[in-house]
């Protein structure tokens, strides 16, 4: 007769594991941020250190956005309208 055997692990065991090393995580977790919110991997900036300054201001307006409290919008939301409010922007550049 067949004998079926039922294990209980998950499907994709590479994958479930935690991250030995948390700072991988989170440079992982912002490089998806930045280039689902910013597009990032679409810049074709290469002229000189252009394409390190530009990203250190995506960065720091990431971090802006993470930090207002006054907006429970997602990020693509709160960037429109930090482009489109003067007040806004104002308030977000007031958190530094």
């Amino acid at each position: 007769m067949w004998q079926i055997k039922v294990t209980k692990s998950p499907p994709f065991p590479i994958l479930s594991k935690p991250s030995p090393c948390p700072v991988k995580s989170f440079e992982n977790s912002c490089h998806w941020v930045l280039d689902t919110a910013f597009r990032e991997d679409y810049n074709q900036t290469y002229i000189g250190h252009a394409a390190k300054n530009l990203g250190a201001l995506r960065r720091i307006d990431l971090n802006l956005l993470k930090i207002d409290q006054t907006d429970t919008r997602s990020l693509p939301k709160k960037r429109r309208r930090a482009i489109l409010d003067i007040k806004y922007r104002n308030s977000l550049l007031s958190l530094t």
